[in-house]
């Protein structure tokens, strides 16, 4: 036990912090979906939480607004819902849903997992990255909650107008692939760019999915 009155051996504390920082440093390199302390790497690589611009997230979900479909809800919008706004001042009828959202009036201030959403409703469905983050770490991780994320991600679709498209990133092969083709049409395409947000010298590989509903 440390008392207060005791000098504090500075060298003893800073190599005891390195020896945890390696030790980190092992164990998020073991780590494959947070990808943030690859072993070639000296420091940790910054991972941005902030909301992302409007234009990015269409541009990276390769969505064409002279073909998208209203109304709109963007899954996860942020508490400044950026793209909602974007699309409303465009004359669209968008909304957002986020539990820290700021200004409800066009967005819910909810759990978007916990929302339960009105079948056959939507016509387009955005969700650049927050659902389908959640859903991938629960599909790998250990007791993850992976049913229930199954579920949402079908009431998701099931709020699809007939014609209603579904566009995300990153995608979700491990559901994608029980999808019936009677029913929905997949799409994806390959994130080439990400406007030099992230500085990796090797492929992406990360692809955005558009999941279009057919006419029932």
């Amino acid at each position: 036990m440390l008392y207060l009155y005791e000098t504090i051996n500075l060298d003893y504390v800073n190599r005891i912090v390195m020896k945890h920082q390696l030790k980190l440093r092992s164990i998020l390199g073991t780590i494959d979906e947070l990808r943030i302390f690859p072993k070639y790497e000296k420091f940790v690589i910054s991972i941005p939480c902030s909301e992302y611009d409007a234009e990015f997230q269409l541009n990276i979900l390769n969505i064409n607004l002279e073909k998208i479909k209203e109304p709109i809800l963007d899954l996860g919008c942020g508490s400044n819902a950026k793209l909602v706004y974007y699309l409303r001042r465009l004359g669209m009828e968008a909304y957002g849903i986020d539990r820290t959202i700021k200004n409800t009036l066009y967005a819910i201030k909810a759990d978007w997992f916990e929302y339960e959403l009105k079948p056959n409703y939507w016509g387009t469905i955005i969700s650049h990255l927050s659902f389908k983050n959640h859903f991938r770490r629960n599909h790998f991780k250990k007791n993850g909650n992976h049913i229930a994320y199954a579920r949402k991600y079908m009431e998701l679709l099931d709020s699809l107008k007939p014609s209603g498209e579904f566009y995300y990133t990153p995608d979700l092969p491990f559901i994608e692939q029980f999808l019936s083709s009677d029913s929905y049409i997949v799409e994806k395409n390959d994130i080439k760019d990400i406007g030099g947000f992230f500085e990796y010298n090797e492929p992406l590989n990360i692809q955005s999915v558009k999941i279009k509903k057919i006419n029932s």
